[in-house]
């Protein structure tokens, strides 16, 4: 992926989620997780300070829940699994975390459970923001969930695009199909890599010429 879309994220991260300088970030993901990327950099490119759990905070809900607590974290990075798990572990113990204002998910379906909804009704001014991008483009879609959790749907949208990029549901021919009739998501823009390194033939098979 070009640096270009990497800086094109960031940018947006930073008027999106916002955060101001000195903000506690959690670096939690997997550096092998291409949300990483977004989890650190965005903390290092605008004085945020980033704080590391050891593996064994990472791997338990319970000990992570403690540690986010003591550690007063603010900003988030999490799959919805171990959101999941952070928020039974929290509700469970009495923690409401006031200090965490901003969760982001990504790479999963967001699908906000009871322990979820608790968890977020029990500090209100927190917001749970819903990523959504394939490897190839990193972020590229947002949508943020905010108001009170019991109004929330059972699965959150993926959004609308970020800023430089754009999403398109096409037909056969890749042609623009007509709201609400199913159809395939196809994604343009800034955050696009130019292919698969040393795989033309997948390359040319999912990278195509936008004709928009």
């Amino acid at each position: 992926m070009p640096a270009g879309a990497l800086l094109n994220l960031l940018g947006w991260h930073q008027r999106a989620v916002g955060g101001e300088p000195g903000t506690r970030v959690a670096q939690f993901t997997a550096t092998s997780f291409d949300v990483s990327v977004q989890e650190v950099l965005s903390a290092l490119a605008f004085g945020k300070t980033l704080v590391i759990p050891d593996e064994e905070v990472r791997r338990d809900a319970a000990r992570f829940a403690r540690w986010l607590d003591e550690q007063r974290i603010e900003e988030l990075f999490a799959p919805n699994l171990v959101l999941e798990a952070l928020a039974e572990a929290a509700v469970e113990q009495g923690r409401t975390l006031p200090c965490l204002r901003t969760v982001a998910q990504a790479g999963e379906a967001l699908t906000p459970s009871g322990a979820v909804r608790a968890f977020h009704r029990s500090e209100p001014g927190r917001v749970l923001h819903n990523h959504y991008g394939p490897t190839e483009t990193h972020v590229v879609t947002a949508h943020t969930l905010d108001g009170a959790p019991d109004d929330w749907p059972p699965s959150a949208p993926i959004g609308r695009p970020i800023s430089r990029s754009r999403a398109y549901v096409l037909g056969s021919g890749l042609r623009l199909v007509a709201p609400g009739v199913v159809g395939e998501l196809y994604i343009g823009g800034a955050g696009v890599a130019r292919g698969y390194l040393g795989r033309p033939g997948l390359t040319a098979e999912r990278f195509v010429a936008d004709p928009y």
